[in-house]
């Protein structure tokens, strides 16, 4: 495997500026990277940390989850940063926790974990309002027992996984050690929500969805994606967004899936051996045409892999370096990047050796990608990542 070390590429005493614990510095650019924003209140029994999050052409858009679970807490927030490092905007707080965030062109759309309720503000700030409930949907848990887990948006709807809200609650991760998929959260309803009437339709009623750290949900132009597992088969389903019968789209023996992102024509999807308990060793797989036999383009027998993302041409994915077992000592982490198409040997990589940053999301900018650690959001080149 190719390494790029970044302390050797930048300099170790440059890049701990930007990765650095401590007192917040506020967000200081350095030669190579961008500290975007730090999470409040981080060494605090009630700690926050940074959560969902979603990228435009200037913005970071970053849910703040509160670590207070006390009864009607809502003190956590939605914040927008600026790609530039220049600063911080406050778009919505007050809320509870279990945040998701999509958008389009000119709103921000987020669901909480307590509700079925989907909220729409403008990316500028302001007022917000409630789209739609998805509880008065013809199918699906309806009432308390509603929970939307995860939305898509699109030009003309917005798509929800809905689930029991009564038996996985309101979600509040760990945000030190989770590294694996939540099998608690389980949608089994994914439902349309039309931006102009706000009626809402079922497009289909699942078996089980089963939600990983970042994500439960994936849309591209015309059709849902979402992991189901069961007896020893990790399996990517896809249904039309306009309804119809669901097909599994990547189907992976004795695997457990991590993550997964849209590419042209398919899917690409990480996943760790069902066997190692998500241990030290991963494989990267896409969708062969015609098929939903995997084409593995990336084996890692050294690292655990984390989230995903593509600018359509590469797949960017995050690594941790620890041992075998789930509460193993991270020993680093790492940006590693694999064209598409076919089978790679090696895979470009980006070394960050900080045992203290573990990013659990990763958006792919047109000129850098943004990393989502449970108290900073930082931004890198894509240069770094050969």
């Amino acid at each position: 495997m190719r390494k790029l070390l970044l302390s050797l590429l930048v300099g170790a005493t440059s890049i701990a500026s930007c990765f650095g614990a401590g007192p917040d510095p506020g967000p200081t650019p350095n030669d190579q990277a961008i500290l975007l924003s730090w999470s409040p209140d981080r060494t605090t029994g009630n700690r926050s940390f940074f959560g969902s999050a979603v990228l435009d052409s200037t913005t970071v858009f970053v849910a703040v989850e509160s670590g207070d679970t006390s009864a009607g807490a809502k003190s956590s927030a939605i914040w927008a940063l600026a790609k530039d490092g220049s600063g911080k905007t406050v778009i919505a707080d007050g809320l509870d926790g279990g945040i998701y965030l999509a958008r389009d062109a000119t709103d921000l759309y987020w669901v909480e974990g307590s509700s079925c309720k989907v909220h729409r503000v403008s990316k500028a700030g302001g007022a917000s309002t409630v789209v739609a409930d998805a509880d008065t949907a013809p199918s699906g848990p309806t009432g308390n027992q509603c929970a939307v887990w995860d939305l898509v948006v699109d030009d003309g709807a917005i798509y929800v996984a809905v689930g029991n809200g009564t038996a996985g609650g309101t979600e509040i991760f760990d945000p030190c050690c989770d590294f694996n998929g939540h099998s608690a959260r389980q949608a089994n309803s994914l439902q349309r929500i039309d931006k102009t009437s706000h009626a809402v339709t079922q497009v289909a009623e699942v078996t089980s969805i089963t939600c990983t750290d970042a994500r439960c949900i994936w849309g591209d132009a015309d059709t849902l994606y979402w992991f189901a597992q069961g007896g020893g088969v990790a399996t990517v389903r896809g249904v039309p967004k306009a309804g119809g019968a669901a097909r599994n789209v990547l189907s992976l023996a004795n695997r457990g899936l991590i993550a997964l992102a849209p590419i042209p024509g398919g899917v690409a999807a990480v996943s760790a051996s069902h066997t190692g308990d998500g241990g030290t060793g991963f494989v990267i797989s896409t969708t062969q045409a015609g098929t939903s036999a995997p084409l593995d383009i990336f084996v890692d027998d050294e690292h655990f892999g984390r989230d995903l993302g593509t600018d359509g041409t590469s797949l960017y994915f995050t690594v941790l370096d620890r041992s075998s077992d789930e509460g193993g000592t991270v020993s680093g982490f790492g940006v590693e990047r694999v064209p598409l198409g076919t089978a790679h040997p090696d895979a470009h990589t980006l070394s960050i050796p900080r045992i203290d940053f573990i990013a659990r999301r990763l958006l792919v900018g047109p000129t850098n990608v943004f990393l989502v650690d449970p108290y900073r959001v930082v931004s890198i080149p894509r240069a770094l990542v050969p």
